[in-house]
Formats: C-alpha cells, sequence, structure tokens
C-alpha cells in the first residue's frame, strides 16, 4: 500500500540546503586540490574540429536524409548552425592556410604545402599564444609544410597522426585521443587552450572498420532523395561495379566514426567542468570528392553529398566551397539557431578569435574580418568585403571566383587552349548554380570582374612549387583592401519574382551541365590531389 506523502518540515528543508552546499563546496575544494582550474573568468577554450572532404549535406542537420551523427547534432542543438559559410580553397592546402592566417593563399608566391607559411605571418595559434597567453596544440593531418610547429606557428603541443583505418573506432580515433590527452592536461593549466583537430576523415580510401558498417544494414538508399548531382556519383558507382547501398553504408560509417570521436570530446569537457566555457567548432576543409576510379582506393564508396548544390572537392561551384559550420559556446552562441543569412568565410577566423579572447590586431594586415557578433547572434548580417577564389599555385592562369551581394562570377580567363568564360549566379535565389544570368545583367558581371581583375593585378606574378626555389615574400605587405564592387542600379539586380522557381523562367539560360576540368592540372601535380 502507497504511503500518501506529508510536506516536508522547515528543518528538514534547511538541512537538505545546507548539505547541498556542503557538497557543491567538498566538490570545488576537491577541483581546487586536484588543480584544475576554474575557466570563468578568462577568454574561452577553443577547440576547431575540421574535417575533411566533407560534403556540405553529409551531416542530418544539413539535410542528409541517411546519415547518424548525434553528437554533431547535439552541438548544433546547443548552438548555431551556419548555412552560408565559406572555406578559402577547394584543396586541403590553401583551405588550411586562408583559416590558420586570415589571408587570402593566392598571396603567397611559395606555395604553403611544400615551403610553409611565410616566417613572420601571424597565424592563429601564435596570436593568441603570444598575445592572449593561450596554450596551443594541434593533432591529425597538417599538410602546410614542415612540422616545426612551434618555431613557426606557435604551436605548444603538436602531434601530426596519420590514418589508423584498423582501429575499431574509426580511422581517427589516435587523433582524438592526443586531442583528449591536450584537453586534460590543459584543464590544470593557468592558460586557455586553443586546439585543432584535423581529422582524415571523410577522404579517401573511405573504408571504415566493419563493425561500424553493420550499424547501417539496413540503409537501402532511394535515389528520388537526392538531387542530379547525386544521380551523376551513384551512375558512376555502378557503372565500376559497386553497390550504391554499400557504398553509402560505408560513407555514412565513416562519418559515425567521427562522430563518436567528437562525442569523446564533449564528454571530456563535461568530466573536467570546462564546457561552460569552451567555444567548439565544427566544419570541413572542402566539399565531398569526386568518384575517380583510377586516383582513389574503394572509390565506389565516395558518396560524400553537397545537399543539392553543384560541384565538390576540386571546384570552385557551391558545393566545392560551402561547408557545414556548427558553433558552440554556452551563453554566448544561442542554442538551436539556424543561421541561413549571414555570409562568413573561413578567413575570419583569426579575426574572430582575436577579438572574443580581446587581442588587439591591426585588421589591415588580414583578408579576414571580425564577425563575433555573427557568431554570438547578435546580427546576421554577412561580412562586408567580396569573397575571392584563385588557384595559382598550379596553374597562373587558373579560373577565379569572386562572390559579393549574393552574386558570384566565376571567370576563366583566355588562353591559347581556350577562350575566356564566364558564369554569374544569383546565389540566393539559385544556390545548385543553375541559371547563367551574365548576359542579362552585363552590368553586375562588368561590376565583379573590375574587382577580380585589380585584385588578381596585385597577387604574385610567379609562383613556386615543389622542387622550386622559394620565393620571397615580406610579411609586413598588407593584402590588397579589394573594394566591393558597385552594383548599379540595385532596383535591377534582383531576380524577377516569377523566378521563384528558376526552371519556370523562359528567359533564364541554363547552364551547360558539365564541370570545368580545370583542376584536372592540379590533381596530377599533387598526386592525390589533396
Amino acid at each position: 500500500m502507497m504511503r500518501s506523502s506529508r510536506p516536508l518540515s522547515l528543518l528538514t528543508i534547511v538541512a537538505l540546503v545546507v548539505a547541498s552546499v556542503v557538497e557543491d563546496v567538498d566538490f570545488f575544494a576537491h577541483a581546487a586540490a586536484a588543480g584544475i582550474k576554474d575557466h570563468t573568468t578568462q577568454p574561452p577554450n577553443i577547440i576547431m574540429i575540421l574535417a575533411e572532404d566533407m560534403g556540405w549535406g553529409d551531416l542530418p542537420s544539413y539535410g542528409h536524409p541517411y546519415a547518424r551523427t548525434p553528437n554533431i547534432d547535439k552541438l548544433a542543438a546547443d548552438g548555431t548552425k551556419f548555412e552560408r559559410f565559406y572555406v578559402t580553397g577547394t584543396t586541403c592546402n590553401p583551405s588550411r592556410t586562408g583559416l590558420m592566417t586570415g589571408r587570402n593563399p593566392a598571396e603567397f608566391p611559395s606555395y604553403p604545402a611544400d615551403f610553409g607559411i611565410p616566417e613572420g605571418v601571424p597565424t592563429v595559434t601564435r596570436l593568441l599564444k603570444d598575445e592572449a597567453g593561450y596554450r596551443t596544440g594541434h593533432v591529425g593531418k597538417w599538410h602546410l609544410g614542415p612540422e616545426d610547429m612551434d618555431q613557426s606557428y606557435g604551436i605548444d603541443y603538436a602531434k601530426v597522426i596519420g590514418p589508423t583505418h584498423k582501429d575499431p573506432n574509426g580511422r581517427d580515433s589516435a587523433v582524438f585521443g592526443a586531442a583528449l590527452d591536450f584537453i586534460e592536461d590543459s584543464a590544470y593549466d593557468t592558460r586557455p587552450f586553443y586546439i585543432n583537430i584535423w581529422t582524415h576523415i571523410a577522404h579517401s580510401p573511405v573504408k571504415p572498420p566493419q563493425n561500424l558498417v553493420d550499424l547501417f544494414a539496413d540503409v537501402k538508399v532511394d535515389r528520388s532523395l537526392f538531387d542530379v548531382h547525386m544521380q551523376r556519383k551513384f551512375d558512376e558507382v555502378e557503372e565500376l561495379g559497386g553497390s550504391i547501398d554499400e557504398g553509402m553504408r560505408n560513407y555514412l560509417a565513416d562519418l559515425y566514426a567521427l562522430d563518436l570521436q567528437v562525442g569523446l570530446v564533449m564528454d571530456k569537457l563535461d568530466e573536467l567542468g570546462i564546457a561552460e566555457n569552451t567555444l567548439v567548432a565544427v566544419s570541413a576543409d572542402h566539399g565531398a570528392a569526386p568518384v575517380l576510379a583510377k586516383e582513389q582506393s574503394h572509390p565506389t564508396n565516395m558518396l560524400g553529398y553537397a545537399g543539392g548544390l553543384r560541384g565538390g572537392k576540386h571546384d570552385f561551384y557551391e558545393g566545392g566551397l560551402r561547408e557545414p559550420f556548427v558553433v558552440r559556446w554556452p551563453g554566448h552562441v544561442p542554442a538551436g539557431v539556424t543561421n541561413s543569412e549571414s555570409v562568413i568565410w573561413a578567413m575570419d577566423w583569426l579575426p574572430t578569435l582575436a577579438s572574443i579572447a580581446g587581442v588587439d590586431i591591426d585588421a589591415t594586415r588580414f583578408d579576414g574580418e571580425n564577425v563575433a557578433d555573427i557568431l554570438t547572434g547578435e546580427s546576421n548580417r554577412s561580412r562586408a568585403g567580396p569573397l575571392l577564389w584563385k588557384v595559382p599555385h598550379f596553374n597562373i592562369n587558373s579560373k577565379m571566383v569572386i562572390m559579393y551581394d549574393d552574386y558570384k562570377l566565376h571567370m576563366w580567363k583566355a588562353t591559347k587552349n581556350r577562350k575566356e568564360r564566364m558564369e554569374l549566379y544569383h546565389i540566393k535565389d539559385d544556390p545548385e548554380e543553375e541559371f547563367d544570368l551574365h548576359r542579362q545583367y552585363p552590368e553586375v558581371a562588368n561590376s565583379l570582374g573590375v574587382t577580380l581583375f585589380a585584385w588578381e593585378d596585385q597577387l604574385p606574378p610567379k609562383y613556386a612549387k615543389g622542387k622550386d626555389d622559394p620565393l620571397p615574400f615580406n610579411p609586413d605587405t598588407k593584402p590588397y583592401a579589394a573594394q566591393p564592387p558597385i552594383l548599379d542600379p540595385p532596383g535591377v539586380l534582383k531576380l524577377p519574382k516569377e523566378w521563384a522557381s528558376p526552371t519556370s523562367s523562359p528567359t533564364a539560360e541554363p547552364t551547360e551541365e558539365k564541370t570545368s576540368n580545370d583542376w584536372m592540372d592540379f590533381i596530377v601535380l599533387d598526386g592525390n590531389g589533396d
């Protein structure tokens, strides 16, 4: 027989409150005795988890119908998901160079993958270490030249770790193990910490352990859930004799292995009591890799998804440049928010962290901008300046791209083997880059082109790579401040309302359905196309 409950006496309530306070005091006394620092009175710890070759649509929170990443999903639920975050390159090195330096990789005359970031150029880690007193770390993939990180980049704890393909917890288990060691050690340090965790997932070869693949045995791909660009990947898998279902299971298992490791990081932060003052960001270096039978091991598993966007790794369409960006910082970054308006560039990472850490910088030394107000939800504006891309280290006449005010111009210069060519898209209304508008809006294309070529005129006239002798670079040289194009008259520059569904427009000009193979020039030169 259930007893009826009785109200607690005042004396009992007081006793419970006192016991609770004593318990809390005991906890903090134990923490102090153990040497765990109080992180609440200093700038935040910062963790940047950078995946590799991951598509914009590879996460459930970005629309994948089959992926399972519960830990990253929780990060998105507890923080803000940004849908217009752009990387600084479509292969590994230029993307990482821009992220670390806040400068456009095209400005460096010697390819950083071979020669490193030029001495004297500020990096995120050097700035936070020297100016804000951070303990700095880097684990995982590097691809930024020589590994003398402390001297050149200001990294206290550096472990370049390759993939461990036979590990039952996934190929990045060792990478995250080193990261967990750094985080735990840092909890007993008097300094805030910053760490890069740069993974190998989901670079080729995608061949996760079978125990993880078996978790996705129920996945049977419904092709109708994917866009036309993904249909081509499916066709290529079948042409190679592969199974779409099996390839998808392997790719999803690889992502799941990454997510498991992200969960360990979050658990460690909770265990150490430092989660509340730790900013955690998850992103990737560029879009998903194509299916390449000759260049890849297990090519039929390369089923990264751009979420309906055109392109991927190696090209400058949205699928190559736009990446997931999830940020969690309790009490500062709003929880459960999706920001689909703000355009952010990976080059903005350094100036933004400088602001968050309380470091004054000379903004004219960087191409990146301080977007801390966007991260913290105070504004849904976009960065002020245009975004510019070029890959000159592989081809001095390589394709160039500029994006500003939702217009994006792709420009191919004339060479002896090709004519000059351009494509113009309105990204907000046509994120798939299906309808080329350069003939409809020549004044827009011209204005963007003027800014693009003015920027190119300030770039090095020559580049060094591989066995070339390195070329000099003055680190005090400030980057060219590309001026925002004058798009005039503003009222003419928006797509007509009837173009809300571009396929219904009789005047829109569909882009020819083929992908530029400019990138083939450097996938051969760079070996594995990293």
